[in-house]
This record gives structure tokens, sequence and C-alpha cells, in this order.
């Protein structure tokens, strides 16, 4: 990077603690949170148009990039306990499902419930001290990239689903080929617990928040006692697995509206139906089972039951997902404050935008934080405080899905970075909680540490 790097980088970092003003960030929070904004959906739409107007505001030189990648959005979804272990129970509601409008495809989670199949909530409940849980543009809990499709199998515990956890339910003897596979989040990402699933034959998985993880077992849950999660909470997310980060279609280049695209068939995409859940609905599956206990502690989370590898003869799970994998546009908002030097190169702050739901916290926490250091820049460079070099302020899209719209930018801006890039400064979740973090490349790091 440099020594002029170095300071840039440091004068960028210090104007984040010149007076941030509380009521502004508050406001941007409240406008920027206001809809769903999953990438490619109309919200997603209105959410870069609000961000741009924001940075325009502040007298920034604003603009668009637009591209067009793969992404994934749900059409329908369902979760069922089934077979003659479901027959001994009384049909239950699919309860919070229920509200939400957008399933009401065929095959939904909003179907009636019939006698001898138990139907799992795949969304979280509506809370009165959370008005938003209620908004009619919220879908239920789902996985990125899954595969279309509807399996019903028997029912196998994989742990945290790493490969050492299905390496070790191969020694033990259980078979996964043709199950419905029950993991739970943490160990590994998300999207190897599918692929590991794949691999191992599963003809389903099933992914949930072990309260032992995030939930009751680590203190009150929302909303009554605190901030972990409580049983209907879901954890969505991209499960896209391939060797280059960015659009699936286009590794490399830059996904333009017109560009020569990999056939769709010909990428390594899930094969297998993927469905998120809440520990709720996974202990309704784990009471029912009745193989062996686990063998190892570590094997156990904290749901208060015993904790099996496998659910036994009687007991069958029916998860349906349909997804549709199309190409769609998004864009990435990049506002410009000109430096005093135009040959000082450049140094870049940035934040994705899109989000699974309102996105409050991930990824307003830090996409508040990006738009006041601009304010509070733009504010000193007019009073005459210009830093030589140019900063950049980029809100991302499409990160939610694989990185896609910086990785896209990236790839259409290459030389200008080889040639102008001083340093990146990354202000994901920025605003979380008390306790400060942070990473920083060794030649900044005093730079962060004095910040």
């Amino acid at each position: 990077m440099g020594m002029f790097g170095t300071l840039a980088c440091a004068a960028a970092l210090a104007a984040a603690q010149a007076e941030p003003d509380a009521g502004r960030l508050r406001a941007w929070h409240d406008l920027l949170s206001s809809e769903p904004h999953v990438a490619g959906t109309d919200g997603d739409s209105r959410e870069i148009v609000r961000i741009a107007n924001v940075f325009r505001g502040m007298g920034l030189e604003t603009e668009l990039h637009e591209f067009w990648a793969l992404l994934s959005h749900p059409v329908a979804a369902r979760v069922e306990i089934v077979g003659a272990a479901a027959s001994a129970q009384p049909p239950v509601s699919p309860g919070p499902a229920a509200t939400a409008p957008a399933a009401t495809a065929p095959g939904s989670s909003t179907a009636r419930p019939t006698r001898g199949r138990i139907v799992l909530p795949i969304i979280e409940r509506n809370l009165a001290e959370d008005p938003q849980t209620a908004h009619p543009d919220l879908t239920w809990g789902w996985n990125a990239y899954s595969a279309s499709g509807t399996a019903t199998g028997r029912v196998v515990y994989a742990n945290y689903g790493t490969r050492a956890d299905f390496d070790r339910l191969r020694e033990w003897g259980v078979d996964c080929k043709g199950a419905v596979v029950l993991a739970r989040y943490g160990g590994n990402f998300r999207g190897y617990k599918a692929r590991f699933a794949q691999e191992a034959g599963a003809a389903a998985l099933l992914m949930y928040i072990d309260p032992a993880d995030a939930g009751s077992g680590k203190g009150g849950v929302w909303p009554e006692s605190g901030g972990w999660a409580n049983d209907t909470c879901i954890q969505r997310g991209s499960i896209l697995t391939l060797a280059w980060p960015g659009d699936p279609l286009t590794p490399g280049v830059p996904a333009t509206r017109d560009a020569a695209r990999l056939e769709i068939d010909s990428v390594d995409l899930p094969k297998i139906p993927v469905q998120p859940i809440g520990y709720g609905a996974a202990g309704r599956i784990m009471a029912l089972m009745t193989g062996r206990e686990v063998p190892e502690p570590a094997w156990k989370g904290g749901l208060e039951m015993p904790y099996r590898l496998e659910g036994g003869p009687d007991l069958k799970v029916m998860v349906s997902v349909e997804q549709v994998r199309d190409v769609r546009r998004s864009a990435n908002v990049i506002a410009r404050l000109p430096g005093s030097d135009p040959n000082a190169g450049t140094v870049i702050i940035g934040c994705h935008h899109d989000a699974w739901g309102l996105g409050a916290l991930d990824p307003l926490a830090g996409m508040i934080c990006v738009l006041e250091v601009a304010q509070l820049m733009s504010d000193r460079a007019k009073a005459g405080d210009r830093l030589p070099c140019d900063v950049l302020f980029c809100a991302w899209g499409a990160e939610e899905f694989g990185m896609i719209g910086s990785t896209e930018w990236v790839e259409a801006h290459e030389d200008m970075l080889l040639r102008r890039c001083l340093g990146y400064i990354n202000l994901g979740m920025a605003a979380v909680g008390p306790n400060l973090s942070a990473a920083a490349s060794p030649s900044i790091a005093n730079a962060v540490a004095r910040a």
C-alpha cells in the first residue's frame, strides 16, 4: 500500500470519529429498513434508489453500477412429519407459516393440515413487540440456490453437518442415502452442510439454529428476555459453494446484461432440496426419533430431549421446496468524493445493501455507518479539509447471494483498482453491540487501533 495509502486510510478512519449524529443515523436506519429488499426484487430496486438519493443529497458524484446475475427466489416450501409416528399425533396448524401471503402456491407452507401429517412452521411468529414481523412482503425462511423438488425419507441427525460429522456417521454405520438429514447451524458454512449431505446421498437437508449455539441455551430470547433466537427464528442464507465468487454464470468477467453466460445446468449448483427451520420445529422431529442416542457429548445441543442419530423406521419427514433460479438485475451504488490531487489514488469505504428481510442488523448496522462517514467527510471537504486522494463510498448489491455485486464491480474496474486503489475499509455490521472488533492488513493495523 505504501506510506501515503496508510495515511489516507488513517484519515478516512479518523473521519468516523468527527461528531457522528445519532439522530441522522436513526433516520437513515428507518429509511433503509422500511421494507424487505432481497437482491433482485422490486424492494431491492427501491433500496438502491433510496441510497443513491442520500448520497446525491450530500453533493457526492453518484452512479449506479448495474449487473445481471443468477439469483434465486422462493416460490413455495413445506415441511411435514409423515408416517406412523405422525399418525399418533393430532394434526397441528402450520402456525406462523400461515401469515406469509406469498406462500400460497401449491405445496406451500400455508396448505391446510391433514390427519397423520404434522405441518411444521417455516416462518417466524408475529410479535406485537416487533410489528415488522407482519410485513406482507416477508417470506418464509429459505436457503438461496436450493434445488426444487419434494423428498420424503427417514431422518438422520448429522450434528453440524461438517465433513468430519458425515465421516463419523459412516463410522457408526449410519447410512444417509435417501434420508432427510437434520443438521444444526455452526461449525462450517451452511453451503458445505448442503454439499456434504448431497455427497452422502441425502434426499434433502433441514438446517436449524440449536438453542445451545444461539438460542435459549445462550441467554434470554427475543422478545421476552433478551436477544437470542427464540424457537421460531430461522437463519436464511445462500448455500452457493462454487470455486469462484460473484455471479455463478460469468466467472472472471463482468455480469453485464449481454455477457456471455455459462449454461445453468453446467454449473455445480445444489441438487437436493434444502430448507431452514427453527429449533421448535426441529424439536418436533427429534422428539419422535427412536434410534441410537448420539455416542459423543459434543453432538448434543440444547434441546431438552435425547439427541439420536436416526429417527427409526416409522418416522419420515417430507421436505418440499420450489425456487426459481434466473438472471435478475441489481446494482452497486458508487459515490465519489474527489480528492485535491488527481494522482493521489483512491480509498474505498463500503458495505452491502441487500438483505434477506428488512435488514435492520445485516447490513444496515453497517450501511448507516458508511452514510455517516460520507456525510462527515463531505462536510469537511466543503469546509476546505479535503484529502489528497479520492474516496469512494460503495453500497454493494447481492452480497448475501455470494459477494456478487462487489465481485462484479471489481471485475469491471480491475485496471483502475490496480493503478489507483490505496486500501479498502469494510463497515459491514459495524454498529452491532457494545464491543469493538476489527481486523486489518498489517500496514493499517495501527491506524485502525488509533481510530
